[in-house]
């Protein structure tokens, strides 16, 4: 009976563990959708163009439950990572720089989604898993 026990402990340990947010997020997330909000600008539609297309790209592969890569284009970045479990909100953080943390983004469903206030306004780009 306390082997029982024992084991269904074990195996709800695990299914908890495999249920985290953490553990969903593992695997490799490309832009899916770029939005603009420049609303006091006159950009040209070419210039609003070329920025959406600059944030597509950019990627990036969740390794485990600490570790990540971005990727721009053919460059890599190993960068350490944890997601705040109320906000849902994901930092990351590179070795050589740990006093330095960015927000990559916020968890919200099968999407990240990451906002920009920029000179220009506001850049949103929404990351979805492959």
């Amino acid at each position: 009976m306390k082997k029982l026990l024992a084991l269904s402990a074990i195996a709800v340990f695990f299914l908890m563990a495999c249920s985290s947010p953490g553990h969903q997020l593992i695997g490799t997330w490309k832009v899916s959708k770029v939005e603009t909000n420049f609303k006091d600008t006159n950009l040209p539609k070419a210039i609003i163009t070329h920025i959406k297309d600059e944030q597509k790209k950019l990627s990036f592969k969740i390794i485990n439950d600490s570790l990540m890569v971005l990727i721009l284009d053919k460059n890599t970045h190993e960068a350490n990572w944890k997601i705040d479990s109320k906000t849902k909100v994901i930092k990351y953080y590179f070795d050589n720089q740990k006093n330095s943390v960015n927000k990559l983004g916020t968890l919200e469903g099968d999407e990240i989604v990451s906002e920009s206030h920029t000179p220009l306004g506001m850049l949103t780009v929404i990351f979805k898993k492959q």
